[in-house]
């Protein structure tokens, strides 16, 4: 056989490897996802173990609380639902719990390595904020919305950058030095009822594009829309503020890959959400005064 021809048939037949790989990931990715969704919650705590754990009383008159109660009753026995169950009088946002943890960013395969030149403030950027980078190789400046990947994608690793720090970024075929300058704009984050999570885990990097799977639910943990078993395949997303609210995208980055994030949501906060999930504008909705979002993030689209 010419060995062009060998050649060529060699490459075709890595594409159909590497397209098999990646849709028996999502197949069983999809199979997980529902698993985790359709997990049973706990029980409701007894008014004992809430008071306990909060220190208040449990208002039975407040039908919103006493929901919000069930639909986290399962995390009631752990560090992180003790957390949750504190604020169940006053909701409190938990982002800013989930900022200090200080655990890693996946970043792209892209990104060979990086090293920080000149190390910045403490202050950092969010997925959304408009941004001043300086290109130290070519002594130019641009203005970028992080997220939206308008500087050769290398908006993953920016987002980790503190004011006035640079860094050398090196991918497959080049070498970057940049230095983030400053924070233009700070977009207003809009905050749910409350969200939480399986577990702690990497978070997502702002910018990226992921396989997720998602649900919604009452606050009796009925199923009113599941994505994968209505459309037989994931969703895929692009994790900007763009595509996304602040509302779902921050819980979504703190998620991670591979984990349940529930965003609990009031009439209001899922109108506004139909914005960007067109799929949720043709659900009949119950008569119901919460709702939980479940997200699962189950890959990677490099």
């Amino acid at each position: 056989m010419d060995s062009r021809w060998y050649n060529i048939l060699l490459f075709l037949g890595s594409i159909f490897f590497l397209f098999f790989l990646f849709e028996n990931k999502i197949n069983k990715g999809i199979k997980v996802s529902q698993e985790i969704i359709d997990a049973p919650l706990a029980p409701p705590p007894t008014k004992d173990i809430v008071k306990e754990i909060t220190g208040k009383e449990v208002n039975k008159d407040n039908l919103l609380e006493r929901k919000i109660a069930g639909i986290v009753a399962s995390f009631a026995e752990t560090p992180q639902g003790k957390d949750f169950l504190r604020g169940l009088i006053q909701p409190v946002n938990p982002i800013n719990e989930l900022e200090n943890n200080f655990l890693d960013v996946e970043l792209p395969k892209s990104i060979i390595e990086y090293k920080i030149i000149e190390i910045g403030s403490v202050k950092t950027s969010k997925c959304g904020d408009k941004l001043d980078i300086i290109d130290l190789d070519n002594n130019s400046s641009k203005v970028i919305t992080l997220g939206l990947n308008e500087f050769h994608n290398l908006d993953p690793i920016i987002g980790l950058m503190s004011i006035g720090e640079t860094r050398e970024i090196s991918l497959m075929s080049k070498k970057f030095k940049i230095k983030l300058n400053k924070i233009i704009h700070e977009v207003k984050r809009e905050k749910s009822l409350h969200f939480f999570m399986n577990k702690p885990t990497n978070r997502i990097a702002c910018g990226r594009k992921v396989v997720i799977d998602t649900a919604l639910k009452d606050f009796n943990n009925e199923k009113i829309y599941h994505y994968s078993e209505v459309n037989k395949k994931p969703l895929i997303i692009n994790v900007n503020n763009k595509d996304l609210p602040t509302f779902i995208l921050d819980p979504l980055i703190a998620g991670g890959i591979g984990n349940k994030v529930s965003i609990i949501l009031d009439n209001k906060k899922l109108s506004e959400a139909k914005k960007y999930f067109n799929f949720l504008s043709n659900i009949t909705l119950k008569n119901s005064e919460v709702f939980s979002l479940e997200i699962v993030s189950l890959a990677y689209m490099e």
